[in-house]
């Protein structure tokens, strides 16, 4: 609005006049957004609360008045609009929806500043909206429990397994990092791989199963961590030979005992498992082809009859092996002592003509010969005595 004064005047009269010009606003300026920017681009945690401003938008109108009033609104296109609403009378862009950094790194959204004009006219900016990351998420094995099979004669100092956990945030929150608890004698860990070593030898004879935990932790602040079971199962190796529970055994059998008869038994242990631990009877020596053992419990019979006055003992020898490979042995002595059966009879050997010679003359109590008798029998059996029967025989010559 503008002030003037205009005069008139002649030859005989002078006016004067206050005159006011008002310049009405035509609408011909759109808003321009802060230094004539058309994008722009923001950074956000992706745990920032709903409700929260996360950029201010600010345009300005040259016109006047309604022309020159701006709301604020979103545009069409960006691919993020329904995280956001805009405040249609300051500008700032608001979060509508929680933002998650590993669905989304990035969103657009446009934000549009109309004018009060008819027709209204209008700017846009494209606004980049960068979600950063916060360590929201721990990290997580591909497993809850990990089985791994493990020979006792695995070396110390070799890796046997790779355990991995990933973490879904990024940067310094998705770094992870490996301890077992509690420690473990046997089992160590290594800090940033993940990867189990054996320490020191595992002894299946004295520990057939090793359970551990293994914790995996991130890098954020605060760290968040979890955790996961590992079952080792110590396989058997043959280091363990059979061994008897005696030195040397010593059975008995009486030489009557029918063929097949059982009349002792060894026995031999093996503190390994499965085909290692598994142990086979056998004979090395087995007293001329009269005896035999059997394969599995080690019980000892008689393959023939048996005679004392023959061989009244055996020495026979007994072999144990395992199922290995190779296969381990222990050997032991097994004395058979064959127990006397009164099967025979007495022999007269002296004289061996069967008579005796004497003189007609001799006195009565005279000694007149002797009488040997020999028993093939032991003990009670083989005591031979003499009596006379029947009638005397005397022969003249």
């Amino acid at each position: 609005m503008d002030k003037m004064w205009i005069s008139v005047f002649n030859n005989a009269f002078f006016s004067q006049w206050q005159v006011v010009v008002k310049v009405e606003d035509v609408n011909d300026n759109a808003p321009e957004f802060s230094g004539g920017a058309t994008s722009a681009m923001v950074a956000v945690r992706e745990d920032v609360d709903v409700g929260s401003a996360v950029y201010s938008a600010r345009a300005v109108d040259a016109d006047g008045g309604e022309n020159g009033r701006i709301t604020y609104s979103l545009g069409g296109g960006g691919e993020g609009a329904e995280f956001f609403r805009v405040d249609p009378r300051n500008g700032d862009v608001i979060l509508a929806r929680p933002l998650d950094r590993e669905a989304r790194e990035e969103l657009t959204v446009t934000i549009q500043a109309s004018d009060g004009g008819a027709p209204p006219l209008r700017s846009a900016l494209r606004l980049r909206v960068r979600v950063h990351d916060a360590n929201d998420h721990a990290p997580q094995f591909e497993r809850d429990e990990y089985r791994i099979e493990l020979s006792e004669t695995f070396p110390t100092g070799t890796p046997l397994a790779t355990l991995k956990a990933r973490d879904a945030d990024a940067g310094r929150n998705a770094k992870v990092f490996y301890r077992l608890e509690p420690e473990n004698p046997y089992i160590a860990v290594l800090r940033n791989s993940g990867v189990l070593v054996l320490k020191q030898r595992l002894d299946r004879e004295f520990r057939k199963v090793l359970e551990l935990r293994v914790v995996a932790s991130d890098r954020g602040f605060p760290p968040l961590e979890s955790s996961a079971k590992v079952v080792l199962l110590i396989s058997d190796r043959n280091d363990n030979g059979p061994s008897f529970d005696r030195e040397v055994y010593s059975f008995t059998v009486k030489e009557g005992q029918s063929v097949g008869s059982t009349f002792g038994r060894v026995r031999a242990s093996d503190g390994d498992e499965g085909d290692n631990g598994r142990i086979f009877y056998s004979l090395v020596r087995d007293g001329g082809g009269l005896f035999a053992v059997d394969g599995r419990s080690g019980k000892i019979s008689t393959l023939a009859q048996l005679d004392r006055e023959a061989a009244g003992h055996h020495e026979l020898l007994v072999e144990a092996s395992d199922g290995g490979e190779p296969k381990r042995t222990a050997r032991v002595v097994v004395m058979v002592t064959v127990e006397d059966e009164n099967d025979q009879a007495p022999r007269l050997v002296a004289p061996p003509d069967r008579s005796i010679l004497l003189r007609e003359d001799t006195t009565v109590g005279t000694v007149v010969g002797s009488l040997v008798a020999e028993d093939g029998d032991k003990g009670p059996g083989g005591r031979v005595t003499f009596r006379i029967l029947g009638k005397y025989i005397f022969e003249n010559r």
